[in-house]
């Protein structure tokens, strides 16, 4: 099943190496680097204006950009905003709660979040299973919308 899904989900080339979804292979690096920067996770829409952080707005351009297993790469990195935008990636790409949980790694550290009008401090473990829970529940009100209706009505096809 793991082969079938990474064969659905992944571009491979014929030597079977994994190229970059994105044009510039150089893309991911940069925008991961970024990211690590930056020292808290911010949810889709924060604060009481409900804006969209540069967090997340590098998080949507990694999602973009990565294939599956540079996601899944970054479930170990340093950084654990990275770690959590990594798991929030392989979330929305249908992996399962219990299978990120057991890839993530890294120190246990705590991230501080903001995520609408609420900031705190959580360990990245706490973090990602939110994360699941929240992409669980969008991935049921997808479904559940005609398609048209739908938020990636439209958008890139699937990998």
């Amino acid at each position: 099943m793991i082969s079938t899904l990474l064969i659905a989900t992944t571009f491979v080339c014929f030597s079977g190496a994994e190229v970059s979804a994105s044009d510039d292979p150089g893309a991911v690096v940069a925008l991961t680097d970024r990211l690590a920067e930056i020292p808290r996770y911010g949810a889709e829409a924060v604060s009481y204006d409900g804006h969209m952080p540069e967090a997340f707005r590098l998080f949507l351009e990694l999602e973009a950009s990565a294939t599956d297993i540079e996601l899944e790469q970054l479930l170990q990195h340093r950084s654990p905003v990275v770690r959590a935008y990594a798991v929030q990636g392989l979330a929305r790409r249908g992996r399962s709660g219990d299978e990120l949980l057991a890839s993530l790694g890294g120190p246990e550290a705590h991230v501080e979040t903001q995520i609408g009008c609420l900031g705190r401090s959580m360990t990245v473990r706490e973090l990602a299973e939110h994360i699941v829970d929240w992409e669980q529940a969008r991935a049921k009100l997808d479904a559940a919308r005609p398609d048209a209706a739908r938020p990636d009505a439209g958008s890139a096809p699937e990998r």
